[in-house]
C-alpha cells in the first residue's frame, strides 16, 4: 500500500529545524522490535493512514515522513509502499519507495483492491467478529441500551446505535435475523 500524496519534504528536514521535526514525528510512534509494526499515534485520516502537520502549511502522510526521514533521501514521482499492507505503520524496515504501478500490483496480489467486497468482517479495520456481531443481536433484543451493549464489546454505543439502526454491517445483521427496518421488532412480547 502506498502513502497517498507526494509533497516534498526533504527540504524541510534539513538543519536543526529539521532535527527539531523530525524529533516531534518519532514522539508520534510506537517503536516496537524491528521486524514489528510500528503504530503512528497521531491524528490517522480516512484512508487509515497516519497524518503528520510537517508545518503550518504541510501535512504530509506518516510513513512517508518515516521513510524519508530514515533515509535522508526523496527519489522524484515515487511513493512510499509498505510491505506490512498496514498503513499507520512506520517502521522504515516496512517501508520502500515505488511506482503507483507497483502499488496496484501490491493491491491486486495481496489481495486489498478496494472494488472488493469490504463489508463486516471483511473491512481490515473492522473491530467485531460475526460472533460478536450475533451476540449484539441476542443484546437487542433483550432490549438492552446500547450503552450496555457497547459496555460487553469491544465497540462505542454510537457504533451499537449504527449497527442497530443497519447504517452499519447490515448485510451481516439481515443474515443473522436483525431486520432494522422494522423498529418495533416484537421479542419476547415487548419492543426491542
Amino acid at each position: 500500500m502506498a502513502d497517498a500524496y507526494c509533497k516534498k519534504i526533504l527540504p524541510q528536514l534539513e538543519g536543526r529545524a529539521g532535527e527539531l521535526r523530525m524529533m516531534r514525528f518519532w514522539s508520534k510512534v510506537d517503536m516496537r522490535g524491528p521486524d514489528e509494526c510500528w503504530e503512528w499515534q497521531g491524528s490517522i485520516n480516512r484512508n487509515g493512514y497516519g497524518s503528520f502537520k510537517l508545518s503550518s502549511y504541510n501535512t504530509v502522510t506518516a510513513s512517508r515522513m518515516a521513510l524519508i526521514g530514515s533515509k535522508m533521501t526523496e527519489p522524484e514521482g515515487l511513493a512510499v509502499l509498505h510491505r506490512c499492507d498496514n498503513p499507520p505503520c512506520c517502521n522504515p524496515a516496512h517501508l520502500y519507495f515505488g511506482t503507483q504501478a507497483r502499488n496496484n500490483q501490491d493491491k491486486l496480489e495481496r489481495n486489498r483492491w478496494r472494488a472488493g467486497d469490504h463489508s463486516g468482517v471483511n473491512n481490515p479495520r473492522a473491530k467485531l467478529s460475526e460472533q460478536q456481531v450475533a451476540e449484539m443481536i441476542g443484546y437487542f433484543r433483550l432490549g438492552m441500551s446500547n450503552k450496555e451493549i457497547a459496555a460487553r464489546l469491544p465497540v462505542s454505543h454510537s457504533t451499537v446505535s449504527l449497527i442497530r439502526l443497519g447504517k452499519m454491517w447490515r448485510p451481516t445483521t439481515a443474515r443473522l435475523g436483525w431486520i432494522p427496518s422494522a423498529p418495533h421488532q416484537l421479542t419476547e412480547g415487548r419492543a426491542a
